[in-house]
């Protein structure tokens, strides 16, 4: 079996502050996910 771990604090402190920042995650969250996969639908 393979175990692999990710370390994502860095990235949900930065988006916790985003939140605090903006509010409304929901567009921002939606681009990153467009970025992530050109598959990704919305």
């Amino acid at each position: 079996m393979i175990h692999i771990e990710i370390d994502d604090l860095a990235v949900r402190q930065a988006l916790a502050e985003l939140g605090r920042r903006v509010g409304d995650l929901t567009p921002a969250l939606h681009d990153i996910g467009q970025a992530r996969s050109p598959h990704a639908r919305g």
